[in-house]
């Protein structure tokens, strides 16, 4: 099945109905700009592998990288509600990092979701895992 874009990334052009949207295709937003995207008119080969200042501070405290987290965690909630605490940390490791969490980030991720996880944990454990190196290496 198709997964529904962000609403906060429209399309240029075209169906909104896509399983891999060509960057070209997608309007740029403050945060794609301040994670390093270029300008059409710019040839770029390489992006720098460290975070600049702004980038971290638009991780830690973007508008839009907070619209998108928050939006993560309340689909996830709505799709695993019904799992227990360690179902939905390994899927959130899954579908983000594409590996099971180990035995200390399993405790970690427990702790931080509490006794019932809700939609606003499950975005701290997100925002949590975006912030990793692992979630953010560039080859």
């Amino acid at each position: 099945a198709d997964a529904p874009l962000p609403k906060d990334i429209p399309l240029a052009t075209g169906s909104a109905k896509r399983n891999f949207v060509r960057a070209v295709l997608v309007h740029s937003t403050m945060l794609m700009r301040t994670l390093g995207r270029p300008n059409r008119e710019q040839v770029v080969t390489t992006r720098s592998e460290l975070l600049t200042t702004l980038e971290a501070l638009d991780l830690a405290s973007g508008a839009i990288f907070h619209d998108i987290v928050s939006r993560g965690g309340k689909q996830i909630f709505t799709e695993l509600k019904d799992k227990n605490k360690d179902v939905i940390i390994k899927n959130v490791y899954m579908r983000s990092l594409g590996r099971n969490p180990d035995a200390s980030e399993l405790s970690a991720a427990a702790g931080l979701l509490g006794e019932k996880p809700d939609a606003d944990s499950l975005a701290d454990l997100l925002w949590v895992i975006f912030l990793l190196p692992e979630f953010q290496l560039i080859s």
